[in-house]
């Protein structure tokens, strides 16, 4: 079986969800997801993009919301 590059709204929730604190199963996930990448044949380059999708979807969804910020800063 070929491995496949997950998909920018699998790695959207993975990140998603380390940012609002998973820890290390966060950390492992995210692993796991760049590993399937590169047996999937992506480049590090395309690997970036995916991230800064992923990136750029969250930080549009939570403009004005200050508990994300919060949590995400360690701020209270």
């Amino acid at each position: 079986m070929t491995a496949k590059m997950p998909t920018i709204s699998v790695y959207h929730a993975a990140l998603l969800d380390y940012l609002l604190g998973s820890g290390e199963s966060g950390l492992a996930h995210a692993q796991e997801l760049g590993r399937t990448g590169l047996d999937a044949g992506c480049g590090v380059l395309h690997i970036l993009h995916v991230h800064e999708e992923a990136l750029n979807m969250i930080l549009e969804s939570t403009r004005g919301s200050t508990a994300f910020w919060d949590s995400a800063t360690g701020m209270k």
